[in-house]
């Protein structure tokens, strides 16, 4: 996965790589807290891995297993304006291990999280 900053473009694509690779995912979201112009979004990203993911550490070929990640979004809003945004992801316990360990076969010594806070560990 990309780490840092994206432009929409990039964004768009990564949204399309895990489309194809969980098409039965979803977000659960669990809670929202808005102050101001400020808004939070906490949930999980939930789907089964039925088709391959493209990353830019190579393919990740299709596993069949179930991927439960926490995230978190930030929202910064302007009037009717998103101005900033971010998400944070958060492995989650024997779902993530076992993802990572099929997707690290395929792939390997690539980090498979969103930034260097969120590593596949052994």
């Amino acid at each position: 996965m990309p780490t840092g900053a994206m432009n929409q473009v990039e964004h768009e694509a990564m949204g399309h790589a895990f489309k194809a690779a969980f098409p039965d995912s979803y977000m659960a979201v669990e809670k929202i807290v808005e102050s101001g112009d400020d808004l939070v979004v906490l949930g999980y990203f939930r789907g089964t891995q039925s088709g391959d993911l493209q990353s830019p550490g190579g393919r990740i070929p299709a596993s069949g297993n179930q991927l439960n990640l926490r995230f978190m979004d930030y929202f910064k809003v302007d009037g009717d304006r998103i101005v900033d945004h971010e998400t944070i992801f958060r492995p989650n316990g024997d779902a993530w291990s076992a993802w990572c360990a099929t997707a690290r076969l395929a792939v390997p010594n690539t980090n498979l999280g969103v930034s260097a806070r969120m590593p596949c560990h052994s």
